[in-house]
């Protein structure tokens, strides 16, 4: 809280050398200004493609992440998956060759992926795809994962799918979830609500 409250102070010329990383969730805000055509160039053809390929979905939401070179996210899983899009600078993104190993998706459900860093792991067990702008990467729900900034500044838009079917068909981490909320219907859709750190 503290440096959140600096960073809402500092004159941007002193922000402009901190290393920072900010989220935002709301996008559809800014689609007749700032993001003009977004929706009807980037969030409608791709909820078309999904359509036409027998998916189904109970939320699809564009999320911007923008961070400065030495800015790392959390060590963490998201409830839902995403198609990475790096839009500018690059960004390397880290998890586990063999990620099942590393976290069941039973604990990834209740969040004990959660920390500013990854756990001690042998380098040789790490996957790391590192993004150039126009690159794309999937990332499945329930995956634990971080991300590194490797360029002054970096930019990319993660299309977030919430409950992610495909002809009646969900996948293993997605049945996980999904099972966890039967047995806990109070608290279901509200885990992306209570780990918003990026």
């Amino acid at each position: 809280m503290d440096r959140t409250a600096a960073f809402r102070t500092a004159p941007i010329e002193e922000i402009a050398a901190w290393p920072f990383r900010l989220v935002h969730f709301n996008l559809s805000r800014f689609y007749d200004d700032l993001l003009h055509g977004f929706h009807d160039e980037v969030m409608i053809p791709w909820r078309t493609h999904l359509c036409e390929r027998g998916f189904t979905w109970q939320r699809l939401a564009p999320i911007l992440f923008l961070s400065t070179e030495g800015a790392a996210s959390t060590y963490h899983n998201d409830n839902s998956h995403g198609l990475v899009w790096q839009v500018h600078g690059s960004k390397t993104f880290h998890s586990y060759r063999d990620p099942d190993q590393r976290l069941s998706a039973e604990a990834a459900v209740i969040g004990e992926t959660t920390g500013e860093d990854p756990p001690e792991h042998d380098p040789a067990d790490r996957q790391s795809v590192t993004m150039l702008p126009g690159e794309q990467l999937w990332s499945h729900a329930l995956t634990p994962h971080w991300v590194t900034t490797e360029s002054g500044l970096a930019m990319s838009v993660t299309l977030s799918h919430g409950g992610l079917c495909r002809q009646g068909h969900y996948s293993e981490r997605e049945l996980a979830l999904r099972s966890y909320w039967d047995k806990n219907p109070d608290e279901a859709w509200t885990h992306d609500l209570s780990n918003v750190r990026y």
